[in-house]
């Protein structure tokens, strides 16, 4: 009997790429694509990396991610229009959702959103701004060119 496939998605803008249980294959998922694999493999690849816990990869499988203790819905697995949902929302709420948000690919996947977003309250905007690190320039898109 076949062993039970798992699809593994890549939220991220960048590819990432995994070597496979046998030490000879391997295989590169391009950011915003998945790909379907052993649930053997991704017990492996769990065992030997922070891929999952990093969440660079993303398992489509609630009953896997149960069992490694992946549960908890990520910020970088939610869709933009989500993210913009809980950016509306109150500042707690954003501040509860994001205080242990720490990976880089993470907290620029909310950046690009807030950029893109024009009713953001100047509290949120600040808040963002320290959480993130990055200056408010980079938050806020002025709509103005330098000539």
């Amino acid at each position: 009997m076949a062993n039970k496939k798992v699809k593994l998605v890549n939220p991220n803008p960048f590819a990432h790429g995994l070597k496979l249980m046998d030490g000879i294959r391997e295989i590169n998922i391009a950011g915003g694509s998945f790909t379907l694999l052993d649930e053997d493999e991704v017990y492996f690849i769990n065992s030997v990396s922070r891929t999952f816990s990093h969440k660079h990869l993303l398992i489509a499988d609630p009953e896997i991610n149960q069992a490694l203790g992946y549960a908890e819905k990520p910020v970088i697995g939610l869709s933009d229009e989500e993210i913009k949902t809980l950016l509306r929302g109150t500042i707690n709420k954003i501040k509860d959702t994001l205080v242990n948000v720490t990976e880089k690919h993470e907290i620029d996947r909310v950046i690009d959103v807030a950029k893109g977003m024009e009713d953001l309250q100047r509290n949120k905007i600040t808040y963002l701004q320290e959480w993130s690190g990055y200056d408010f320039d980079q938050l806020v898109d002025t709509g103005k060119e330098e000539k």
